[in-house]
């Protein structure tokens, strides 16, 4: 059930935005829901534990789809604080 919601939510967030980009919270949120699809069964602490390492992986990806984040050498806030909060939760 997990799974499902946060692939779920990911699917809304991309079309509450009227011109999604990526390399976003998006990007992010979309990676860590795939992550977490790809594990078997119904072990919450895996689906966590999958969500945060794709969050994560995405996480270091955002400066290479966005040029505005790759001038400033960083990576997307609101993607950082979704894998904080993934992380926290994994904790």
């Amino acid at each position: 059930m997990v799974r499902r919601a946060r692939g779920r939510a990911s699917d809304l967030a991309y079309a509450a935005v009227a011109k999604p980009v990526e390399g976003t919270v998006l990007t992010v949120a979309r990676a860590a829901a795939r992550a977490a699809e790809g594990v078997p069964g119904a072990d919450l602490a895996g689906v966590v534990c999958a969500a945060a390492g794709g969050a994560r992986v995405a996480l270091a990806h955002t400066p290479e789809q966005l040029e505005v984040l790759a001038r400033a050498g960083v990576v997307d806030a609101g993607g950082r604080g979704l894998v904080v909060l993934l992380d926290t939760l994994e904790a």
